[in-house]
C-alpha cells in the first residue's frame, strides 16, 4: 500500500524505491515512518517529464487534453510520442487514458506546491578509456553544479575495490537522471559503451525515465547512428570539443547547457 502511494504505480519508480532500500541509507522502517525517500523519487521522475512538455508546447496540449479526455483526438505524432514517453496508453474504445495516476500531477499549474523539494540530479557519464582526459576536463567544467547542489555524478572509474563492476554499472545506470554519453570513434568502437551503456541510457530515455545527452568530444561518423542522430547534443552546432579554436569555450558551452537542462532556462 506505501509503495504505491509513493510511486503512483509507475514500475520505473518501485524498481528505484527498492534500489535505494538496498543500499545503506533508507531501511524499510524508514519508509514506514515517512522518510522522504518516495516522494523525492516522484519529483525528479515528473521534472522529466515535465522539462520534455516544456519543450514542445503542441506535445504538452495533446497531454492536457487526453488528461481530461482520454477518448479526445490529437495528432497521431504527438499521440505516438506520449505513448512512447510512457504518458498515456491504449485503452478500451480507441481511448488513451494517463498511463499511471501519478502523471495527474503534470497538470498542476505550481508542482512545488505539491512535490517534494529537488534534489541533486544523477548524472552518469558514459566514456571510452581512451578519452578519460577529456572526461576529467568536463568534470572539472562541471564542478560548479556540483558544488551548487544540481548534480552528482558517477562514472566507471569511480568503482571501489572489490566492487562488482557490472551490477554497480547496471545500478548507477537505472538510478540516473542524466546519461552523458561522451562521444568519439573510441566510443562507438567500445562494446561496453555501446552494447551496455549506451543501449540502457536509450532504453531509458524513450520510457521518458531519463535524458540522454550526447556530448561529441572528437569528430568520427556518430551522425550515421540514427539512436544518436535524433537527440539534441552538445555543444552549440555539435562541433567536436577537439574541433574549437579554445576547447575551454567548448566545455563552457557543455556546462550552460546542462544546467539548462536541470533548471531551466533563464
Amino acid at each position: 500500500m506505501a509503495r504505491a502511494a509513493i510511486t503512483g504505480g509507475d514500475p520505473y519508480l518501485v524498481r528505484a524505491v527498492l534500489f535505494d532500500l538496498a543500499g545503506p541509507r533508507y531501511t524499510l522502517d524508514d519508509l514506514a515512518a515517512g522518510a522522504p525517500l518516495g516522494p523525492s523519487l516522484a519529483a525528479d521522475h515528473l521534472r522529466q517529464h515535465r522539462t520534455r512538455l516544456a519543450a514542445s508546447p503542441d506535445l504538452a496540449q495533446a497531454f492536457a487534453v487526453l488528461a481530461k479526455d482520454p477518448a479526445a483526438t490529437v495528432r497521431a505524432d504527438l499521440l505516438d510520442a506520449l505513448i512512447r514517453q510512457g504518458l498515456v496508453r491504449q485503452g478500451e474504445g480507441g481511448t488513451h487514458p494517463l498511463r499511471y495516476r501519478l502523471y495527474e500531477r503534470l497538470l498542476q499549474p505550481d508542482p512545488a506546491a505539491v512535490l517534494a523539494p529537488r534534489r541533486r540530479a544523477r548524472l552518469f557519464y558514459s566514456y571510452a578509456q581512451a578519452d578519460e582526459a577529456l572526461l576529467e576536463r568536463l568534470e572539472v567544467h562541471l564542478k560548479i553544479l556540483e558544488r551548487s547542489g544540481l548534480i552528482e555524478a558517477w562514472h566507471r572509474g569511480k568503482l571501489l575495490p572489490g566492487a562488482e563492476r557490472a551490477p554497480t554499472v547496471e545500478r548507477q545506470l537505472a538510478q540516473a537522471d542524466i546519461v552523458l554519453l561522451l562521444v568519439s570513434a573510441d566510443f562507438l568502437a567500445s562494446d561496453a559503451c555501446w552494447d551496455v551503456e549506451m543501449k540502457t541510457a536509450l532504453e531509458r530515455h524513450e520510457a521518458g525515465q531519463a535524458t540522454v545527452v550526447p556530448v561529441i568530444l572528437r569528430p568520427c561518423d556518430w551522425k550515421s547512428v540514427s539512436q544518436l542522430s535524433k537527440l539534441e547534443a552538445l555543444p552549440k552546432d555539435t562541433i567536436p570539443v577537439t574541433r574549437w579554436t579554445d576547447p575551454e569555450d567548448a566545455w563552457v558551452d557543455i556546462a550552460q547547457g546542462l544546467r539548462r537542462l536541470i533548471v531551466g532556462p533563464t
